[in-house]
């Protein structure tokens, strides 16, 4: 059965500057409030084709989004599957 053929019209953020974090895990960042809180973990990536998850994960680093209570940590999963992600083959992967 061929593949299907989807139209990929985003684009995929480059997210090698999250590489470092600051957790010493690449691709994962804690921000910590100071005060007592939930932690609530926000992950992409789960599959290296879920570019969407990418693109969220790159705008909330963008807009410096930080906790008022607990700590935040962002983190990208599956990033060889991503860096691998072809847009004419958006479902391998």
């Amino acid at each position: 059965m061929p593949e299907p053929n989807y139209a990929i019209e985003l684009t995929p953020p480059d997210i090698e500057l999250y590489r470092a974090g600051n957790t010493g895990v690449e691709y994962v960042s804690t921000f910590d409030s100071g005060s007592p809180g939930p932690h609530v973990l926000v992950t992409a990536l789960t599959h290296g084709n879920e570019i969407c998850g990418a693109i969220a994960l790159d705008r909330l680093f963008r807009a410096g989004l930080r906790p008022r209570q607990g700590k935040l940590t962002l983190a990208f999963d599956n990033v060889a599957a991503y860096c691998n992600f072809d847009r004419r083959v958006p479902t391998a992967g």
